[in-house]
C-alpha cells in the first residue's frame, strides 16, 4: 500500500468512527439499572435457586440485554428461565438471538452466556432471570460454606440500589451463622434471623463485585455433593478477619481523607481571600475627581504604559513614542500619497516618512532604543525611512525584529522600575505561589496512595494560592495616586468637547495630550473632538503638528484625517509585524456489618450489558 493510499484509508476510518460517535449521539441512547434484587435459595443437598429480578431504564431503543456466568471450580448451571414478571419468555434454541420476548443459553468456554431478546423504547422495564447452581455449596467438616459472586467485575453498568437475599435451610440457630461481603466498602450485610441473610449495597459501581460468603451448620446440607474432607472455619475467619482489618483502615484512611480534604479545601478559599484583602487590595487614593485636567505626571508616554497595562508593553506604547519624538523634533512624519492604477480603478495607498532630525536634548534608553532600530538597523544608517520599508525589514528579517520588540519592552520595564509605580515582590507573594507549587506535588502523592478527596483539594488549592500569589503584585503608593488621576484625565479626554471652550487647553498642549491619549486607548476619539472643538486643527495662528508632522493638503478636514490615519497604521502596522516575527521564532469476625474490599474467589460472577 503506498503512502498516499494509506493516508486516505486512514481519513476514511476517522471519518467512519466521527459518523458512528455522531450517530450514536443523536440517537442517545443510553441504559441504566435502577435496581437488582436477587433472590438466593440453598436446598438440602446443596444445589442453589438463583432469581435475579432486574429493572432497566431505557434510553432510546434496545432490543436485547445479556449476561455471562463464570462456572469456575466445577460449578454447573441449569434450569435457565427469562422473561418479566408476567411474561415468560420462549426458548429459542437456535442458540442466536431470535424474535422479541424470546431467549437463549449456551455454554462458551468456562462461563454460561444468557441472552434475551425485546424491544424497548425510552421505558423502565423489569426482567426476571433464573437458574440452579450446582456445586456451589462446600461440605467442609465443620461447616458448610456458599461463596458466591451474585454480581461479578464485568458488568458495563452500575446498579443503584442492589440487593440480594440468601435463604437457608431451616435448623440453624442465628449465631450460628456467619457471613460477609466483599464488594464496596459502603456494603452492609445482615443476618436477618436463622434463615435469612441479606446484603445492600446503594450504588455499586460499574465492573464491581458484589460478592457474599455465608458459613452456616453442615447439618443444614445433609446431602450435599462437594465434600472437602476438612476443617475450613479457621481459615474463612483468618481470611475474612484479616480483610476486614483492611477495609477498616480503609475507612478510616477514607474518613481522614475527607477531613483532611475539608481543611484544605477551606484553607485553598480562606487562604486566597485573607492574602488578597492584606497585600492585593488597591492603595487608596489622594484624588476622588470626575476629570484631571492636565497631565498627571512627565514621564513619557511607554511608561506610562507599563503603570496603565499593569506591568506590559504594549504597540499603543511603541506608536506613542513615536509620535512623542515627532512632537519634540527628534524625528519629523510626513505623510505620503500615492495613486496606484488598478486594472479597474485607481487605488490610493498612504505611507508615512520617519526623518531623523537633530536633537541635543537627552533621550531615555526605550527612546534611544527606537531610533537605533529605525534608522541604524532599518534604514542602514540612512536619516530617513518610510512605515512600509519597516515592514518589509520586518518580513525579511523576522528574528532580528522578534528581538528589538522583547529588548525594547524590557528597556521600557527597566525604565520604568525607577518611577517604583508597583511594590517589591514580598515574601508573601513567593511563599503563595511555593505553596502553590508544593500543594500540586501533595496532590500527585496523594492520589497515588489513594487519598482521593485530598488530592482533588490540594489540586484546588495549588490553583487558588499560584493564581493569588501571581497576583499580588499591587500599586504603590504613587503608582496607585498616578493611575487614579491617569483615569481621571483619560474621562476628561472622552469628555472634554463637552466642555465649555475656556476650560479647554490650547491646541499646542492638546499634541503633548494626544501622545499619551495613544497610551490610553482613546486617541481617536481624541482627534475627531479637536476637530469639534478647533476647526481644521487650527488655533489662531498656530496649525495641530506644526514643524513635526506634515500632512497631505486636500480637504478641509485632511489633517483631522491624516491624525486619525497615523495613529492607525502605525499600531497596525507594527502590531502585524511584530506578531508575524514573534510567532516565527517560538518553539515549541462473620456476625454480620459492612463489607470488606477482599474475596473474589468466590464462585460465579461474570458480567453483561445491552444491544
Amino acid at each position: 500500500m503506498t503512502r498516499r493510499l494509506m493516508v486516505r484509508a486512514a481519513v476514511l476510518i476517522l471519518v467512519l468512527a466521527s459518523l458512528v460517535g455522531l450517530s450514536s449521539v443523536a440517537l442517545g441512547r443510553n441504559y441504566d439499572f435502577p435496581h437488582l434484587l436477587i433472590e438466593a435459595r440453598i436446598l438440602e443437598d446443596g444445589t442453589v435457586q438463583i432469581r435475579e429480578t432486574r429493572t432497566v431504564a431505557f434510553e432510546g431503543r434496545y432490543t436485547g440485554l445479556f449476561q455471562w456466568i463464570r462456572l469456575n471450580q466445577g460449578l454447573e448451571i441449569t434450569d435457565i428461565h427469562v422473561g418479566e414478571p408476567a411474561n415468560p419468555y420462549q426458548y429459542n434454541p437456535s442458540h442466536d438471538i431470535g424474535p422479541s420476548c424470546t431467549y437463549f443459553a449456551e455454554r462458551r468456554g468456562n462461563q454460561m452466556y444468557i441472552d434475551w431478546s425485546f424491544e424497548a423504547a425510552d421505558e423502565v422495564r423489569t426482567f426476571v432471570v433464573s437458574y440452579t447452581v450446582h456445586n456451589a455449596v462446600l461440605a467442609h467438616d465443620d461447616v458448610a460454606e456458599f461463596y458466591y459472586q451474585f454480581v461479578g467485575s464485568e458488568w458495563e453498568k452500575g446498579v443503584k440500589e442492589a440487593e440480594v437475599v440468601l435463604y437457608l435451610p431451616p435448623g440453624a440457630a442465628k449465631d450460628q451463622i456467619r457471613a460477609w461481603g466483599h464488594g464496596p466498602l459502603h456494603g452492609v450485610v445482615e443476618i436477618v434471623d436463622n434463615q435469612t441473610v441479606r446484603w445492600i449495597v446503594d450504588d455499586l459501581p460499574a465492573e464491581t463485585m458484589l460478592e457474599g460468603r455465608v458459613a452456616f451448620p453442615l447439618s443444614l446440607v445433609p446431602r450435599a455433593a462437594r465434600r472437602t474432607g476438612e476443617e475450613a472455619l479457621p481459615k474463612i475467619l483468618e481470611e475474612e478477619t484479616a480483610w476486614a482489618e483492611e477495609a477498616n483502615r480503609k475507612r478510616q484512611a477514607a474518613r481522614r481523607d475527607i477531613a483532611l480534604a475539608t481543611a484544605i479545601g477551606l484553607f485553598a478559599i480562606v487562604a486566597p481571600v485573607a492574602l488578597w484583602s492584606r497585600y492585593g487590595r488597591a492603595h487608596k487614593a489622594d484624588f476622588d475627581g470626575d476629570y484631571y485636567r492636565e497631565l498627571p505626571a512627565d514621564y513619557t508616554p511607554a511608561e506610562l504604559g507599563v503603570l496603565w497595562n499593569s506591568g506590559s508593553v504594549t504597540t499603543k506604547d511603541f506608536t506613542a513614542t513615536i509620535l512623542d519624538l515627532a512632537r519634540r523634533r527628534v524625528i519629523s512624519i510626513i505623510e505620503e500619497i500615492r495613486d496606484n492604477k488598478g486594472m479597474f480603478k485607481k487605488r490610493t495607498e498612504v505611507d508615512y516618512v520617519f526623518t531623523k532630525l537633530e536633537y541635543e536634548g537627552v533621550l531615555k534608553l526605550h527612546e534611544q532604543s527606537l531610533l537605533d532600530f529605525l534608522f541604524d538597523q532599518a534604514a542602514g544608517g540612512a536619516g530617513q525611512i518610510k512605515l512600509s520599508e519597516i515592514e518589509q525589514f520586518a518580513r525579511k528579517k523576522k528574528r532580528t525584529f522578534a528581538e528589538f520588540w522583547r529588548g525594547w519592552q524590557e528597556e521600557v520595564k527597566l525604565t520604568a522600575e525607577d518611577l517604583n509605580f508597583f511594590e517589591k515582590p514580598n515574601r508573601v507573594r513567593g511563599g503563595a505561589v511555593l505553596v502553590g507549587i508544593g500543594s500540586m506535588i501533595l496532590a500527585m502523592i496523594a492520589f497515588v496512595i489513594g487519598w482521593l478527596f485530598s488530592g482533588v483539594a490540594l489540586i484546588l488549592a495549588s490553583i487558588t494560592l499560584t493564581i493569588t500569589g501571581a497576583a499580588l503584585q499591587r500599586r504603590s503608593v504613587r503608582g496607585q495616586n498616578d493611575y487614579v488621576r491617569w483615569k481621571a484625565f483619560r474621562r476628561f479626554l472622552l469628555h472634554f468637547s463637552e466642555l465649555d471652550r475656556h476650560e479647554v487647553p490650547s491646541l499646542i498642549i492638546w499634541e503633548h495630550y494626544l501622545v499619551y491619549a495613544v497610551t490610553l486607548g482613546v486617541a481617536q476619539q481624541v482627534i475627531k473632538q479637536l476637530e469639534i472643538v478647533f476647526p481644521n486643527l487650527e488655533d489662531q495662528n498656530y496649525r495641530f503638528g506644526y514643524g513635526w508632522y506634515y500632512y497631505h493638503l486636500g480637504s478641509a478636514n485632511s489633517l483631522n484625517q491624516g491624525l486619525s490615519s497615523l495613529t492607525t497604521k502605525i499600531e497596525q502596522s507594527f502590531t502585524q509585524s511584530i506578531q508575524a516575527a514573534v510567532g516565527q521564532t517560538s518553539s515549541g469476625s462473620g456476625m454480620g456489618g459492612s463489607f470488606s474490599g477482599g474475596g473474589g474467589g468466590g464462585f460465579g460472577g461474570g458480567g453483561g450489558g445491552a444491544r
